[in-house]
């Protein structure tokens, strides 16, 4: 059984009153769980200032001059592969070559 299938009183197992409750207390505890994480995903994306660049070009400077001195990039490959991080030493500058159509997350320092 899914979660995604459970409903109280609509059970496709016969379930007794301890089994419910578990199974509601688990549901009930998996929301408030994605309910923080998100609050804490929101939290961090406010306090470190965030961008996401899509690569057009094949190229270190393209797509990206926003970039400044000391900005966290990390390439997030659109196909099967590693994604890595590195920081922007030349101003305007991504720190390894674009892989067009790959996404890059830039996190800016306060």
């Amino acid at each position: 059984m899914s979660a995604a299938s459970y409903n109280p009183g609509n059970y496709p197992v016969k379930l007794n009153k301890r089994e419910s409750k578990v199974v509601e207390t688990a549901m009930d505890g998996s929301a408030t769980a994605f309910a923080a994480a998100d609050s804490v995903v929101a939290a961090a994306a406010e306090a470190a200032r965030t961008s996401f660049i899509e690569a057009t070009a094949a190229d270190t400077t393209t797509d990206f001059g926003d970039l400044e001195v000391g900005d966290l990039v990390v390439h997030i490959p659109a196909a099967a592969g590693n994604s890595r991080a590195g920081l922007c030493a030349v101003a305007a500058t991504s720190p390894f070559a674009a892989v067009i159509g790959d996404f890059y997350l830039v996190i800016k320092p306060k």
